[in-house]
Order: structure tokens, then sequence, then C-alpha cells
């Protein structure tokens, strides 16, 4: 099976690196979207799902046991390449993915609504989920609350994207500034060293004083 790539794949997993959340333990910032996602639209399945090079993994789930599947038979890795929610009402009667493990395999999904997660510079890292096992069309409101829930956990990435770039804004300046002070040090021992030179080896007298005239060497 094959899936889209995103025009900018190489931006979007840098941005995914990034945020450091792959492979991570669960945490209650995701876990309670979820469980909202389960209740509000009354499905059994809820993720919220990041899709990395080769593979989607579940950062957040409700209904599912796996962590992670490949990519090329995660309905996300669709999502991520449109601007707008996925809405699978049937995928038994979808093209692209009648043919899916996850489709065919028994209890297999029917129903997909994906809502993308976008990072701050607007690349889509992966997608807020609900998926049911039997076909269902998604009210007005149904989709409206899935897009809160989706901005919600959009805004706990940037959050987390803004606290990674301060930190290595003040790491990047406390390096500047070790480097600065190094480099000061440097030139003083040069400097001082080139003074020596001249004075050892100077036929003339040298005479050393402050600004009040007192001698000083």
């Amino acid at each position: 099976m094959s899936y889209p790539i995103p025009p900018d794949e190489e931006l979007r997993l840098a941005a995914l690196y990034e945020l450091e959340l792959l492979d991570t333990p669960d945490e209650a910032a995701f876990d309670r979207i979820t469980r909202l996602v389960a209740q509000i639209l009354n499905v059994p399945i809820s993720t919220v799902t990041l899709i990395d090079a080769e593979r989607q993994w579940l950062k957040s789930r409700v209904g599912m046991e796996i962590r992670e599947t490949t990519r090329k038979v995660g309905f996300c890795s669709h999502t991520i390449t449109l601007s707008e929610p996925l809405i699978v009402e049937d995928a038994s009667q979808e093209p692209r993915f009648a043919q899916n493990p996850l489709v065919t395999a028994p209890g297999g999904i029917r129903f997909y609504a994906g809502i993308p997660l976008l990072s701050l510079q607007g690349l889509a890292l992966g997608s807020l989920c609900a998926i049911d096992t039997k076909p269902r069309v998604i009210s007005e409101n149904e989709l409206a609350a899935l897009k809160d829930l989706a901005a919600i956990v959009t805004d706990e990435i940037h959050l987390r994207e803004r606290l990674i770039r301060e930190r290595k804004s003040r790491q990047a300046s406390q390096q500047a500034l070790k480097a600065f002070h190094q480099a000061m040090e440097s030139q003083i021992e040069r400097r001082t060293r080139e003074l020596n030179l001249v004075i050892e080896s100077a036929y003339d007298a040298y005479v050393s004083i402050d600004a009040k005239g007192v001698v000083l060497d």
C-alpha cells in the first residue's frame, strides 16, 4: 500500500523530532483529550497520532492496545497532507482504504475522522482521530467539537515548541558569552606575551606609570 508524502516532509520531520514527543510515556495533557473525543463523539477509539518517517506512533490512545503501525496503513498518513479534516464514513467503500488491513481485519475500522495537528510553522506533525468500527456520519456539532479538541492539542504542542526554542536560545546565548570571554582572555594573553617580548628585547629603557604619574614598573 502507498501513502502520500507531503512536499515539506523534511521540514515536517525536523519539527517533529525537535519536539521530542516520539516514544515518550503517556501524558495527562493528551490523554484527557482522547477520552473526551471518545465520550463526546461516542466512538470506541480515539488517538493522538504522530507521523514519523516510516511509522505512525500513538502519543495517546483510547480503545487501542497497539502503540504504532507502519505509516503505509495509517489513515493519518493521508490526514497530514490535507488542510482540512479527513472524514471517512465507511472505509470499506473508500478506494484508498478498502484493502487496508486495519479495515479488512475482523472488527476493523469503518468510520474515521482526523484533524491535522500543526506546528507553529504550519507543518503537519500528526492528527487527532476519532474512529469507529461501524459506518457513520459525523454531525456538524461533532466535527466542531473535534476541531476544538484538536486546537487544544495544538496549543499544547505550540507551548512545548516555544519552551524548546527558549531553552535553545538561552543555551546559545551562554555559549556565545563563553566564547566571547575565551576570545578576550586569549587576546589579553597574546598581547601580554607580545608586550613582554618587546620589553625583554628592547635596547631602550621602559617605564610604566599610572594616570597620576606614579611609576609602576
